[in-house]
This record gives C-alpha cells, sequence and structure tokens, in this order.
C-alpha cells in the first residue's frame, strides 16, 4: 500500500523538491494553500504532513492546533526557515511530530518524514485494536442478553422459587415467643422511680439567681465607648454573569450584552449569515445576524448530541480543558460549531450563493477561536 505524503511548502524551495525526492514509497501530494490543505485532511486523510511554519492566511501553528479537532492519525511536521524558539515551544505543546529548522539536509528532511509515518502506522493499528476490543465486547454483552433471552422457563422458575412457609407449630411458637410481662411490684417501682422534687427554698433562690440590671450611669459609659457600625458600601453592577450559590452560571440579558457585542465584530470579521451561542442542551441564548430560513429549533438540539459524544471523551481521557469542531460542507450553507467551556457551542452560519468558492476554514478557525478567549473570560 503507498503510503500519503502531504507537503504546504509556502515560500519553501526544500518542501517543495520533496515531490521528487521521496521516492516510490510515497505519494506525495502538494498543496500550496493550506485552507485547501484543511479540507483535504478532513475527506482524505494524509499520514504525515510537512508543512511551513509561515504560511499565506494562516501559520504553521495554527495548522498544529486545528489537525487534532478532526480526529485523524496524521502526524505533522513543521518547518522553519529561521530559528524560531517560541514557535518550537508551541509547536510541542500542541503534539507536533518534530519541529525543523534550517539548514537541513534531504536526508533528516526525509528522515523525520520516515518516523513521523511510522508513528501514525502505530497510532492507527493501536487505534484498530481499541476498535476490535470494544466490538468484541459489545458482542460478547449481546450474546450474554440473547442467552438471557432464551431461557424464559429457567428464569421464570427461578423468580418463583421462594422457601416454603413454616410449619404451624412453630409458626405458633414464634408468634408467642415473647418477653414474659414484669410483675406488678417491679412495674409499680419503675413507674415512680423518678427524681425526687427540689427544695422550695433552692428552687427559688435559681429561679432569681440572674445578673443586676447596669445603672445608668454604667449604660452611658458603655454607650459613649462603642464605635458605629459602618454602613455597608452599594455593590457595583458587574457585566460578569452572576453566579448561584451552587456556582452555576446564570446568564441574563445584560450579562450578554459584551458577548453580543463580540459576537458582532466576530460576524463583521467573517462575513457571516449568522453567529449563535447556545448551552450545551440546544438552547439560543444569544444570536446575531440573521436566522431566517433556518430550522435552529432542530439544528442546535442536533449539534448538541454531536458535541455531547465529545465531552464524554473529554471526561473519559480526564481533559480538564478541551476544544471540540464540528463543520458541515454543504451547498447552501457551511456550519461550524465550536466548544465554549465544554458548557456552551458557538454556531457561525454562512450562506452559500451559486457559484460562491468555499469557506476558508484556516480564516474561520483563527479569528473564531480569538472571540472564544474573549467569550470565555466573559463567562467565567
Amino acid at each position: 500500500m503507498t503510503n500519503r505524503l502531504m507537503v504546504i511548502p509556502g515560500e519553501s524551495d526544500d518542501l517543495r523538491a520533496l515531490q521528487g525526492q521521496m521516492g516510490t514509497d510515497f505519494t506525495v501530494q502538494v498543496i500550496d494553500d493550506s485552507n485547501d490543505a484543511l479540507w483535504e485532511v478532513r475527506t482524505n486523510p494524509p499520514d504525515v504532513i510537512v508543512a511551513n511554519v509561515d504560511l499565506s492566511g494562516m501559520s504553521g501553528i495554527d495548522l498544529a492546533e486545528i489537525l487534532p479537532n478532526f480526529g485523524v492519525a496524521t502526524r505533522l511536521v513543521l518547518w522553519s526557515s529561521v530559528a524560531n524558539q517560541s514557535a518550537a515551544q508551541q509547536a510541542g505543546e500542541l503534539g507536533v511530530f518534530r519541529f525543523l529548522t534550517a539548514p537541513l539536509s534531504s536526508h533528516d528532511l526525509e528522515s523525520a518524514i520516515r518516523d513521523a509515518h511510522q508513528d501514525a502506522v502505530s497510532a492507527a493499528a493501536a487505534a484498530l485494536q481499541i476498535q476490535e476490543a470494544a466490538a468484541a465486547a459489545e458482542a460478547a454483552e449481546a450474546a450474554e442478553a440473547a442467552a438471557i433471552a432464551s431461557e424464559p422457563r429457567e428464569r421464570s422458575r427461578r423468580l418463583h422459587d421462594v422457601p416454603p412457609p413454616p410449619a404451624p407449630i412453630e409458626r405458633a411458637k414464634r408468634l408467642h415467643d415473647v418477653a414474659p410481662a414484669p410483675t406488678p411490684p417491679e412495674r409499680t417501682k419503675r413507674m415512680h422511680d423518678v427524681a425526687p422534687a427540689p427544695v422550695p427554698g433552692e428552687r427559688s433562690k435559681r429561679m432569681h439567681d440572674v445578673a443586676p440590671a447596669p445603672s445608668l450611669s454604667e449604660r452611658a459609659r458603655r454607650a459613649a465607648h462603642q464605635e458605629p457600625t459602618p454602613a455597608p458600601a452599594p455593590a457595583e453592577p458587574s457585566s460578569k454573569p452572576s453566579h448561584t450559590r451552587q456556582g452555576a452560571l446564570v446568564l441574563t440579558a445584560e450579562n450578554l450584552k459584551p458577548i453580543r457585542s463580540r459576537m458582532e465584530s466576530l460576524e463583521r470579521e467573517f462575513g457571516s449569515q449568522c453567529i449563535m451561542l447556545a448551552d450545551r442542551a440546544g438552547m439560543l441564548l444569544a444570536e446575531v445576524g440573521t436566522t431566517a430560513g433556518l430550522p435552529t429549533m432542530i439544528l442546535l438540539p442536533l449539534l448538541s448530541t454531536s458535541f455531547s459524544t465529545a465531552g464524554q471523551i473529554s471526561q473519559m481521557l480526564r481533559e480538564k480543558e478541551s476544544s471540540s469542531l464540528y463543520v458541515h460542507e454543504g451547498v447552501n450553507y457551511d456550519v461550524y460549531c465550536f466548544d465554549v467551556l465544554q458548557k456552551y457551542m458557538l454556531v457561525i452560519v454562512f450562506a452559500k450563493s451559486s457559484g460562491s468558492q468555499t469557506t476558508k476554514i484556516g480564516s474561520v478557525w483563527v479569528y473564531a477561536k480569538r472571540a472564544i478567549r474573549d467569550i470565555e473570560d466573559m463567562l467565567v
């Protein structure tokens, strides 16, 4: 089977030359536009991507941030024409397989690509084993359920298999086997065995044994030395969402204003038809633009269903911070759905007229993530 390598060279002639250097082991695909490369990854992911850090429209670091959201085993190798310690650090945090800096020999570059390919093959094999184990466990559960369903008589017998009732004599013996009643003298003794009443003189002394009231001069002296209690300062209004006693966010029309303002600026950057913020149940919280013709009451709950699976995966992997992305490319609409704090969804809809170009997924990602960071600051 031929291995697939995608190259996004930018202005690098060294990367562009890979198409004639990898031999017959790899099928090399050179794509100059990074957005076109991302659309290709969604439909036909390669084994390895080699990309220049400096790309038009989006950087190689942006590409590294987007790629994991597609859920593919593709490994990314970034190449920089100059030493860039900041980019190298970001690449390591984003899980880039290798960060290379020129000058670099063709042998070293080819070696890095082969190592990345081997790692991608191993990851794909491990994922296949997990899928096979899950399928085997599911088949075992189905077989066990079928076995239980095929034995209705045995199950019915087990349900009605109760111990027989005790013999009449034994039952009567247990019913009447109670403690004997106490003798009359003992019972009388227990009823009247109470503490003796206090002596009248002692009781009166305790009732009236209270501290004497302070004199008028003493009360005046205390009032003169007592400092006045300052009145509480009025609470300042906040644009952030308020919290309940349990810590849950309470979104109101007032604290949604700055969020809606940020969504409006994002819409102007995109030229999208509408942008919507919804909770994970699919309830619309804020919208900008026009939603005319969109079945939002059905669309948002459907998107929330796909995001609930992503949330379960994050919990299973014990991820405190994670991001998810859903992309729909259609004839009439392009829809992008981003995760916000694993509690909300930011949905961006582009209307596509006849003959319009494909939406630039890289630009949408870059600008949307910047807006999401600002919105998250408003929600915490």
